[in-house]
C-alpha cells in the first residue's frame, strides 16, 4: 500500500508492466528504476501549460501518476491498482453547508475567540523540535498572524525572515515594521537582479516536474539563506484557500455582474486598445471575462478564472484543450472555490514550490495553517462569519486588531515575488531567443513555432503585458533539456 498525508508532500507512484510498484517524492527519482521509460504525456503537458502545474493524479511522464492528498493506493496480487480516500477536505465543507444554521446562531465574537484558541495550538505544535525554528515573514496577513500568535506564546524572540529586492516593490519594508513591532529577531536578505536570475538555470534541478509559478526564485534564495540560518522554517500557507484572500474571489463575481451588453460580444474600439492596453493589459482581461461570460456552469467558470491560457491560446500553440472534470457540489460559491483551490492550486502549485526549495538545501519546512484539526475547523465556518461581505481574510485581520497597528494591515498582497515581466524583456530575453527559438521548436514538435514567436514579439514590443505565457514555455523548455534529453 501507498499513501499521501492529508495536506503536505507530493507522492509519486509508477505501475511497472510487470505488476510491480514503485513510488517516490520526487519524480528524477524513478530514472533509477530499469522499467522507467520517460515519455512526457501529452495530455499532462496541456494541464501545465492551462494551470502553470501538471494536475493530480497526472504527472508529466506517462505511467506515473500523483497520488491525491489523503489516498492510499493498494496493489493486489493480480496487479490492480485502487485508489481509497482516507480523508477529504470537501467532506467537512459539505458538513459546514448541513450545519449552517447552528453556526450563524453563535454570536460572531465567541467563534472568532473559539477560531484564535485553534490557530494559536496549531501554531504552537510547528514550533516543537529540537534544533532551531525559524519563519518566512512576508508582510501579508497570513504570515504576519503565524508570528503574532507565536511571539505572545513565547519567552524568546522568534526568528523570521523576509527577502526583497533592492529595485523592485516587495513587501520587505512592511516585513520589517511588523517584526519590530512583534519584537521578533529578525533579518532581510536583499538580493540583486544577478542572484535572482542565476537561479533560472538550476530550476528545473529543483523542480524535477515543470512548475510555472515564477515565486519559485525568491523561495529558493529564500530557502537557501534561511538553511545558515535555522534548520525548520515555518511557511503560511494555505491561509488564501480557508479564508478566501485570492483576488479571484471576488473577480469572479464580479465578472457575473457585468452588463448584458457586454456578454453579447461587444468589442470595444480600436483607439480604446491603443490607449488602455499598455497599462492594464486589457486586451488579455477582457479576452478571459469573455470566456468566463461563455461558460454555464459554476464548475467551468471558475476553471477559466483560474487558468494560465484559454482554449484559443492552446489551439494557436497546437495543443488540445482538456477541460477538468470538475464535480460541482452543493456548496456556496465562496466554499467551492476554497475547495478547488485546496484540491488543485494549493496542493499542485503552492505545497511543492516551497517543498521542493526547501528540500533541495535541507531545510525542514513547516505549514502551520495546514494543521489537520485547524483546516477540518475552518472549513466547517460559513462563509458569512470568514467572508461578511466580500471582505477577504476578515477574520483573520480582526484577531490581527489587538496585535498589529491598523497601519501594518492596509497594504495590499505582494508576498515573495519576482519581476519577471521585466526580466523577461531584459536580462532574460537571450534566454528566450535560445529556449522558444523557432528552429528548436519545430525540432521538437510540442508548440507551434510561429505562434510563439508572435506572442515574444507582441510582449517585446508592449503589445501584450502578459509575460506568463513565455515564462511557461520557457520553464518547460529547460525543464525539457535537462530531462529528456539523456
Amino acid at each position: 500500500m501507498v499513501g499521501a498525508g492529508c495536506l503536505g508532500r507530493q507522492a509519486f507512484v509508477l505501475l511497472a508492466c510487470d505488476g510491480r510498484l514503485a513510488f517516490a517524492s520526487e519524480l528524477k527519482s524513478f530514472f533509477a528504476h530499469p522499467r522507467f521509460h520517460p515519455e512526457i504525456d501529452p495530455v499532462a503537458l496541456t494541464s501545465y501549460l492551462q494551470y502553470g502545474y501538471v494536475r493530480a493524479p497526472l504527472s508529466i511522464w506517462q505511467g506515473v501518476s500523483q497520488v491525491l492528498p489523503g489516498e492510499w493506493l493498494c496493489l493486489a496480487a493480480d496487479g490492480t491498482l485502487t485508489r481509497h480516500r482516507y480523508w477529504d477536505v470537501l467532506t467537512h465543507f459539505q458538513q459546514g453547508e448541513r450545519e449552517r444554521a447552528t453556526w450563524l446562531a453563535r454570536p460572531a465574537a465567541e467563534l472568532e475567540a473559539e477560531l484564535t484558541a485553534h490557530l494559536q495550538e496549531a501554531f504552537r505544535l510547528r514550533l516543537v523540535a529540537d534544533v532551531p525554528v525559524g519563519m518566512f515573514l512576508s508582510g501579508g496577513t497570513d504570515s504576519s498572524l503565524v508570528a503574532a500568535l507565536l511571539q505572545e506564546q513565547s519567552t524568546l524572540p522568534l526568528k523570521t525572515f523576509t527577502i526583497g529586492f533592492a529595485d523592485a516593490r516587495d513587501e520587505a519594508p512592511t516585513a520589517r515594521a511588523i517584526a519590530q513591532h512583534l519584537g521578533t529577531d529578525h533579518a532581510e536578505l536583499y538580493c540583486t537582479e544577478a542572484e535572482a536570475q542565476g537561479i533560472v538555470p538550476l530550476l528545473p534541478e529543483i523542480y524535477d516536474e515543470p512548475l510555472a509559478d515564477s515565486s519559485v526564485i525568491p523561495t529558493v534564495l529564500l530557502a537557501r539563506w534561511v538553511r545558515s540560518q535555522v534548520t525548520v522554517a515555518l511557511s503560511a500557507d494555505g491561509g488564501d484557500e480557508q479564508f478566501y484572500g485570492y483576488p479571484r474571489y471576488t473577480r469572479l463575481a464580479q465578472a457575473l455582474r457585468y452588463p448584458p451588453a457586454l456578454r453579447w460580444g461587444w468589442q470595444p474600439p480600436a483607439w480604446v486598445w491603443s490607449v488602455w492596453s499598455r497599462r492594464v493589459n486589457l486586451r488579455e482581461k477582457y479576452a478571459k471575462l469573455q470566456a468566463i461570460w461563455q461558460q454555464d456552469s459554476r464548475p467551468a467558470q471558475y476553471d477559466i478564472t483560474v487558468r494560465h491560457l484559454l482554449d484559443p491560446e492552446l489551439a494557436a500553440l497546437g495543443r488540445s484543450p482538456t477541460p477538468a472534470a470538475i464535480a460541482n457540489p452543493d456548496l456556496e460559491t465562496p466554499h467551492f472555490m476554497a475547495w478547488q483551490d485546496i484540491e488543485g492550486f494549493l496542493a499542485g502549485d503552492i505545497l511543492p514550490k516551497v517543498d521542493r526549495a526547501t528540500m533541495h538545501v535541507a531545510l525542514e519546512g513547516r505549514e502551520p495553517f495546514l494543521d489537520r484539526v485547524l483546516v477540518e475547523y475552518t472549513s466547517r465556518l460559513p462563509p458569512e462569519f470568514k467572508y461578511p461581505n466580500g471582505q477577504s481574510k476578515y477574520r483573520l485581520r480582526q484577531i490581527l486588531r489587538s496585535r498589529l497597528p491598523l497601519s501594518l494591515l492596509q497594504p495590499g498582497k505582494v508576498g515573495f515575488g519576482a519581476p519577471i515581466a521585466a526580466w523577461l524583456r531584459g536580462p532574460l530575453q537571450p534566454l528566450c531567443r535560445e529556449y522558444l527559438d523557432p528552429v528548436r521548436l519545430r525540432r521538437e514538435g510540442w508548440f507551434c513555432p510561429e505562434t510563439v514567436q508572435r506572442w515574444q514579439e507582441d510582449f517585446n514590443t508592449g503589445r501584450s503585458q502578459d509575460g506568463q505565457k513565455l515564462w511557461t514555455l520557457l520553464v518547460f523548455q529547460l525543464w525539457q533539456e535537462r530531462w529528456c534529453r539523456r
